[in-house]
């Protein structure tokens, strides 16, 4: 999967700051997404919807979850807790 296309002489550097973007993240989310990607690379998108919204149900006992709406509604960076 391609996100953006880079020069050859800048691609450590962008690597390094995706990972570090991920790395910020609520890392049990991060592990949802990871793993939503991988089911989904083998089903219909009807499935791959119905494997997201579960993924998303799931956040909802996570305390990241109410930082990450928190956060976004007062327009600040969040400070996850859950790694």
């Amino acid at each position: 999967m391609v996100s953006r296309v880079v020069a050859p002489d800048q691609l450590i550097k962008e690597a390094k700051s995706v990972a570090s973007r991920i790395a910020s993240l609520s890392a049990p989310v991060v592990q949802m997404i990871k793993a939503a990607v991988v089911q989904g690379l083998d089903g219909s998108l009807s499935s791959g919807l119905a494997l997201e919204r579960r993924m998303f149900h799931l956040t909802f006992a996570l305390n990241d979850r109410a930082e990450g709406m928190a956060a976004f509604i007062e327009k600040r960076p969040p400070s996850f807790q859950d790694r």
